[in-house]
């Protein structure tokens, strides 16, 4: 049998992609560290794409900036570079690791050494050299710009500014008390509502609880956003402008939604965030704050500060310690293996409060908890509000300010069971 094979014709024709523009800047080397920095917020280190590991320096209309995103987060600074007429409008995608490494390297006697970034197509392949010093280190461009996730695209955002140490500050209180275990992963995120011209943020662990408002200079949209406290902790050093502008997504149409759930975005100086929030509902933490406490008691917080660190230091891992109070004096003690707390002397500090004359009141906490909140909180003095069963919640606020008070810094913190009962307690 004698087959005979049909030949057939392929009419399709396949273009290649344009070539990237050629691509030049040139910044001083202390200039590409910092905003690599800032931009690496959105750069995964382990990512499950490696091309998330990378950051994208961008040139248009005579502008450059450096942008990474994570899917959860992107990160787009302006590069201040030198003046070079109309760069081309171009792109370059790199190892954010490989570019900041080669960068301190090289420049390392010189931080404020010139570095020439520039990428050209040769022999068909992108070719990426960074020069300075002298220097000039190749390589080549394995990763597609056109595979790199775009930027994500969101509605109108609603903005405001805030001044930013003001607003820097308060979310970092509000780390302190925010939980690390990803097994609950709502609880590791910071609760931020706006209304009128107020912003309260709040965060729980489900052992301890921060909340703050702090006003506006002007009306803020009505929303609710859950910002993923990891998250914060890096861009927040990252921002250095004096303001910061705060966009939130406007309120959606359908009714009982509050605008800002979805994204939010942070702008200062030369860089611009924009988070993901985290999903689900934020548990009601308000009422846990009394209006009135049975007893209060107040005391240096230097001081304070003092005794817990030496007791954080001394104790073991996860030993609560003692704090002793009578009507004139507060005691931390710690809880040592080889004796019994009632046994172990500490100086006395002086004190003033509500404490019955005559009476001696003792709570357990754990150390590294309270000296967490004591550091917290911007006073020179510090009140314990108790309720009237010492196993309830303890908030601490600055001397003079009352638990039930809205427009200040709270902490709450719940006790634990004591490592032996005192005598006469």
């Amino acid at each position: 049998m004698t087959i005979t094979a049909l030949a057939t014709t392929d009419t399709t024709i396949t273009r290649p992609a344009p070539a990237l523009a050629d691509l030049e800047v040139t910044a001083t080397s202390e200039e590409w560290l910092r905003k690599l920095r800032a931009v690496g917020v959105a750069a995964s280190n382990r990512p499950p794409i490696p091309i998330l590991a990378c950051v994208l320096v961008e040139c248009s209309q005579g502008k450059a900036t450096v942008s990474a995103y994570d899917y959860e987060t992107s990160a787009v600074a302006k590069l201040q570079h030198e003046p070079s007429g109309r760069l081309k409008d171009a792109q370059a995608l790199l190892p954010l690791s490989w570019l900041v490494r080669t960068i301190r390297t090289i420049t390392r006697r010189n931080p404020k050494a010139p570095v020439t970034l520039a990428a050209r197509e040769m022999l068909g392949q992108r070719l990426l050299t960074v020069s300075a010093e002298g220097y000039t280190i190749p390589i080549l461009n394995h990763y597609n710009v056109a595979e790199y996730p775009p930027l994500p695209e969101h509605a109108a955002f609603e903005r405001f500014r805030m001044d930013r140490q003001v607003l820097v500050g308060a979310l970092n209180r509000s780390l302190v008390a925010a939980s690390t275990d990803d097994t609950l992963p709502i609880l590791t995120s910071i609760e931020i509502q706006g209304a009128g011209k107020h912003l309260t943020m709040q965060a729980t662990d489900r052992y301890r609880l921060s909340s703050e408002r702090i006003a506006t200079k002007q009306p803020v949209p009505e929303f609710r956003f859950l910002m993923k406290a990891a998250v914060w902790k890096s861009v927040s050093r990252h921002l250095d402008g004096d303001q910061v502008t705060v966009g939130v997504l406007a309120s959606a149409d359908s009714p009982g939604r509050s605008g800002g759930g979805t994204a939010l975005s942070l702008i200062s100086g030369d860089l611009t965030y924009t988070l993901m929030g985290t999903g689900g509902e934020y548990p009601k933490l308000a009422a846990l704050f009394l209006d009135t406490a049975a007893t209060h008691i107040e005391a240096d917080r230097r001081d304070l500060i003092d005794q817990v660190s030496v007791t954080v230091d001394l104790n073991e891992r996860n030993t609560p310690a003692t704090i002793v109070m009578t009507s004139s004096t507060i005691t931390i003690r710690p809880a040592l293996n080889e004796a019994p707390a009632a046994a172990v002397e500490t100086p006395a500090l002086v004190a003033a409060g509500t404490v019955p004359e005559d009476a001696t009141q003792a709570v357990a906490f754990n150390p590294a908890y309270l000296l967490a909140a004591l550091r917290s909180i911007d006073a020179e003095k510090v009140r314990m509000s108790f309720q009237e069963s010492l196993a309830k919640p303890v908030c601490l606020t600055a001397g003079g300010v009352a638990c039930g008070t809205k427009d200040t810094y709270r902490h709450l913190i719940m006790p634990v069971r004591m490592p032996q009962p005192l005598e006469g307690v």
